[in-house]
């Protein structure tokens, strides 16, 4: 089963930073009705055709910027011509990912999870790249990561009321 929407965003999300990218995910636009009882989500893409934008800090004059629009193999081809329409910074990498699930042979049972991720630069589209995920690793470590944080939130609220300054755990602490 490939992941869509959200829950693909939030994986590709994932990669992203722990490939050591500070991401911005796109969020949803406010609700609009178009007749009665029948509502849609207006999308808030950034240029139009975006849903994750990461930066990388590298060493001088290195810095990484990738553009990536996170889609189904069966809507590939309309945000191609999308993402086409918009004249990129030459140094952004600017990417098509998709989630895609395949039997794996080496386990003889199970699926094996990996993006399908294909380049546009220089004015055309390259061959697609195949790396490998950890589904339920990537997950895991989301959820951790959200939930240190919320215990931070509680700890900085706690402070700011003039509570006693609570003793902070290790793994908190990075």
């Amino acid at each position: 089963m490939s992941f869509k929407g959200g829950a693909a965003e939030l994986l590709v999300k994932g990669f992203l930073e722990e490939s050591s990218f500070l991401v911005h995910r796109a969020a949803a636009g406010g609700m609009t009705s178009y007749g009665k009882g029948k509502f849609f989500v207006r999308q808030n893409d950034l240029f139009g055709c975006v849903d994750l934008l990461g930066i990388r800090r590298g060493l001088v004059f290195t810095d990484e910027t990738w553009a990536v629009q996170v889609t189904t193999e069966s809507g590939r081809s309309k945000r191609r011509r999308k993402m086409e329409m918009v004249e990129w910074p030459i140094s952004w990498r600017i990417s098509i990912v998709s989630h895609e699930t395949m039997y794996d042979p080496a386990r003889k049972r199970g699926k094996l999870d990996f993006l399908k991720i294909q380049d546009y630069t220089g004015g055309k589209w390259c061959n697609y790249e195949f790396v490998a995920i950890d589904v339920k690793g990537l997950e895991a470590r989301r959820k951790a990561r959200d939930k240190s944080a919320k215990e931070a939130k509680k700890i900085l609220k706690k402070i700011a009321k003039g509570g006693n300054t609570p003793i902070i755990p290790n793994d908190m602490i990075q």
